[in-house]
């Protein structure tokens, strides 16, 4: 089930406008949109799942600085917000090598 949490959503949106304005040549209107809906949504995904493994002590946020995730996620989803867009790249390529070996091992 999916749940979508409106605050991490707009706070992602937010990001995702921001990280238009850190792009060196002027970008697209497909791009802008990219940026704006992939962060948005990759805000609302991922930082629940970041707050868990926090919580749980996991290596993946432990540089993080604890009085940053203290109280409600806002700063962190702003932030995965402006990188949503790379966050889902990376994890399509990972998820691409997984299925390449998946079909390697098949096939043998």
């Amino acid at each position: 089930m999916i749940f979508i949490d409106i605050n991490l959503l707009v706070l992602g949106f937010m990001g995702g406008i921001v990280r238009v304005f850190f792009e060196k040549e002027s970008p697209t209107p497909r791009e802008v949109v990219g940026y704006i809906v992939v962060g948005g949504f990759a805000s609302n995904i991922f930082t629940p799942l970041i707050l868990l493994s926090f919580t749980l002590g996991a290596q993946l946020v432990s540089q993080i600085p604890e009085g940053f995730l203290r109280g409600a996620p806002w700063p962190l989803a702003f932030v995965i917000g402006m990188g949503g867009l790379r966050l889902c790249k990376a994890a399509d390529r990972w998820m691409g090598r997984k299925i390449r070996r998946m079909e390697r091992t098949k096939n043998e």
